[in-house]
């Protein structure tokens, strides 16, 4: 499946400029509703965001980097890297900053002061659904991509039948014969596997326990659950019919849900989903 996920799992770093002398509650991270400063009521000049972003999100993010990215950060909130845009916000661990970010940007209590445009506020939402591509937007470039196995468990069963076979590879690739199975095992309607990361490698077992829903050109909707041992998640030909392309996916796990931001022409999720991303996937599918 190509375009992504809704990504929004790693992403809850507060994003937004600082009044000039703002004062933060402690322990919020920057993150604190009462936005108290003692400036003029101004905002801060726009500034340069982290080069390791697109052009668009760093300008943006740019918007913040008068309190955030000086020593030391106003809050004790640094925002000088996607790095830092992947932790986990310190008010509220269930979310991620920039899912808490957007919810502020949306309500206008950041930038303290000083509110994004709609434009600017589209454009951040649009990158969190895009998966927080990285870009090259600056001197420094893009960091290196961390490809890490996340659960430390591979498949080593080889080319057998098995429904954990295999995760992280084209399913439909080899399984797209007709019901009634042949040497390469029963066909399959749509397939992927769920990761907790967005770059792991093939073969890597991956996140279970979320249920994949894929919606076809026709409205109808199948569903299945990835499962615990591999993350590998499934629908053969004997139990539902083709779907009708073009098709939208999401991916849920408990009230929390990631959804494909534009309809694909394939099934096979992991052909596009793969370690780096084909076909403008940011990497694998995500959980949320």
């Amino acid at each position: 499946m190509r375009h992504g996920l809704l990504l929004a799992a790693g992403l809850t770093m507060l994003l937004g400029a600082c009044l000039e002398g703002a004062v933060e509650d402690g322990g919020g991270g920057g993150d604190d509703d009462s936005n108290n400063n003692t400036g003029s009521g101004a905002g801060s000049p726009t500034g340069a965001g982290p080069t390791d972003l697109p052009c668009d999100v760093a300008a943006v993010v740019g918007t913040c980097t008068s309190c955030h990215a000086v020593q030391p950060p106003v809050g004790g909130l640094s925002i000088t890297s996607a790095a830092d845009l992947a932790a986990t916000s310190a008010v509220d661990p269930s979310m991620t900053v920039a899912e808490r970010s957007l919810i502020r940007m949306k309500d206008g209590s950041m930038p303290p002061g000083a509110p994004l445009s709609a434009d600017q506020i589209a454009v951040f939402e649009t990158w969190i659904s895009d998966g927080m591509p990285t870009g090259d937007c600056g001197a420094g470039g893009a960091p290196p991509v961390q490809i890490v196995c996340s659960s430390n468990s591979h498949w080593m069963g080889g080319d057998h039948e098995s429904k954990d076979m295999h995760p992280g590879l084209a399913c439909i690739d080899c399984h797209q014969n007709p019901p009634g199975g042949d040497e390469h095992g029963p066909g399959l309607v749509f397939a992927g596997t769920v990761y907790p990361t967005l770059h792991e490698p093939d073969d890597c077992n991956g996140l279970g326990g979320t249920v994949v829903v894929v919606t076809d050109s026709t409205g109808r909707t199948v569903q299945a659950t990835a499962r615990n041992t591999s993350g590998n998640f499934f629908i053969e030909t004997e139990d539902a019919a083709p779907l009708v392309m073009p098709i939208r996916a999401e991916v849920r796990r408990g009230d929390k849900v990631l959804v494909m931001k534009d309809p694909v022409d394939s099934a096979d999720c992991n052909s596009c989903h793969s370690t780096m991303g084909d076909e403008n996937a940011p990497g694998r599918i995500l959980a949320p």
